[in-house]
């Protein structure tokens, strides 16, 4: 069970335990069933039959849409490791925009 504040997600390889939990708890508390988790906290969640697949994915094309950056080209490396350092690139005018995006990577 995962509780964030006013949302519970209730997962577990029993499926008539986690429904007999459910019904327990929904005795107390009023509960609205929402479905098959498919999101949940910028997660995205696929259930397959060898367990659950977490992923990030809408996450980080929304950062990506959010940084003007969703053209930007793939590489499988962060930089050639003989490459120098440089400044040729665009600057970021606003630091608060930058440390935004920084802080959500």
């Amino acid at each position: 069970m995962l509780v964030y504040v006013n949302d519970i997600v209730i997962i577990g390889s029993d499926a008539n335990l986690v429904q007999r939990f459910t019904k327990q708890l929904n005795q107390a508390l009023f509960l609205r069933d929402l479905g098959p988790l498919g999101y949940f906290l910028g997660i995205g969640v696929h259930c397959t039959p060898e367990g659950l697949v977490l992923s990030q994915a809408k996450y980080a094309c929304e950062l990506l849409i959010k940084a003007n950056m969703a053209q930007a080209k793939p590489l499988p490396s962060p930089a050639d490791p003989p490459a120098s350092l440089s400044q040729d690139g665009e600057h970021i005018d606003d630091p608060n925009f930058y440390r935004c995006v920084i802080g959500a990577l």
